[in-house]
């Protein structure tokens, strides 16, 4: 329809997709203050719950508190499918959501990971790449979840729609999660934008994944200068209503943050080693303190060799992967797929011939546009 902006409400990464997209989330947009200034005012607002319930798997009881959940198709063991020919679970792509109810799960996966059946291991969930991890006799995409008092075996979500906190009556989710899963977003109206990049995120607006309720809403002060939202059953009793403060529309710029921000690192062998090729490890802190070489939730170092990021659903390796690094007899360039925002930490890794390690340099630090 022409002179009609349409604005994605849940944007893709790299392309694809996680919740809360319908009928996994509910949006109750709304405007800006009424005496916002003219460039405040072509912007807009929603916070979007995660409900869940609609392309999210059905787990089987192992034993004890532990269940699993096989795909039906693995196309490798960082992308598979949970709904029919829907790609729902993209390792190295988007964050991975988890939930046992109210409660978030830690990601246990790794290699020689194992998952607790009992009580030992509640709250804890595991996904499988290589045969063997998380439980003997496990298969690649195998996803296993230490989940107490199971009342639904799949993501019940939207089946408890209304004035009852989502997260209330233990369900087990667990999927692709979007950069505005219970959060507040702002973004504009004077223009067409299917990939999220024209929109921010304001503030986290529950207290805990799924702790939500289906409608919920936002309003802002007249000027736009504070936003009101509710925190959701901080303790289990009651919601509350809190207040941000809304920093002015930021100008546009020319990163492209709806995929990973290209980060180029030149890299010099030492002089005097037979160095072959060179790989480097990257990872932010919140992943793999005091390591940092962990990009994911699983506790497997990243790394790359290319010299430009590479397309589709491999963007890096895992360590475990033991790819070829780059050919740097004499120097090369290695470009590390950056997640805009965030810290990112590095480190490069000199090797011979055989690939063992004969030099690193220095852990560093850069901060993605």
């Amino acid at each position: 329809m022409a002179g009609v902006n349409y604005v994605q409400s849940s944007t893709p990464f790299a392309g694809v997709y996680g919740v809360p997209f319908q009928p996994d989330g509910g949006g109750h947009p709304n405007a800006g203050g009424v005496n916002a200034g003219p460039y405040e005012s072509i912007r807009a607002f929603d916070n979007v719950p995660l409900q869940g319930g609609s392309y999210d798997p059905t787990f089987s009881l192992v034993s004890g508190q532990l269940y699993y959940y096989r795909p039906g198709v693995v196309t490798d063991p960082d992308d598979f499918y949970t709904s029919g020919t829907t790609a729902y679970i993209n390792r190295k792509l988007m964050a991975t959501g988890a939930a046992c109810g109210s409660h978030p799960l830690i990601d246990a996966s790794g290699p020689g990971s194992s998952i607790a059946t009992g009580t030992s291991g509640s709250y804890t969930y595991c996904v499988t790449r290589a045969g063997g991890e998380c439980v003997p006799g496990s298969l690649a995409g195998d996803v296993y979840v230490n989940c107490p008092g199971v009342l639904y075996s799949h993501c019940s979500g939207v089946a408890t729609h209304g004035g009852t906190p989502l997260g209330v009556g233990n369900d087990i989710c667990v999927g692709n999660i979007a950069k505005n899963a219970n959060a507040i977003t702002q973004y504009t109206l004077d223009r067409t934008d299917y990939l999220g990049a024209y929109s921010r995120i304001l503030v986290n607006a529950t207290s805990r994944l799924r702790m939500v309720t289906g409608f919920e809403g936002n309003q802002l002060l007249p000027d736009n200068s504070w936003i009101l939202y509710r925190q959701e059953y901080l303790n289990y009793q009651r919601p509350e209503m809190w207040m941000a403060k809304n920093l002015p529309y930021p100008s546009a710029d020319s990163v492209a943050r709806g995929t990973f921000v290209p980060v180029t690192v030149s890299v010099k062998p030492p002089a005097g080693l037979a160095v072959n090729n060179a790989i480097v490890e990257f990872g932010y802190q919140e992943y793999g303190a005091p390591q940092l070489i962990n990009c994911t939730t699983r506790n497997d170092a990243c790394l790359v060799a290319a010299s430009a990021v590479t397309p589709g659903f491999q963007p890096f390796y895992f360590a475990t992967e033991n790819p070829a690094g780059a050919s740097c007899a004499s120097g090369c360039t290695i470009t590390i797929p950056a997640i805009s925002q965030r810290i990112l930490y590095y480190q490069v890794k000199y090797r011979s011939t055989n690939n063992t390690v004969l030099a690193a340099g220095p852990l560093t630090s850069v901060v993605v546009p």
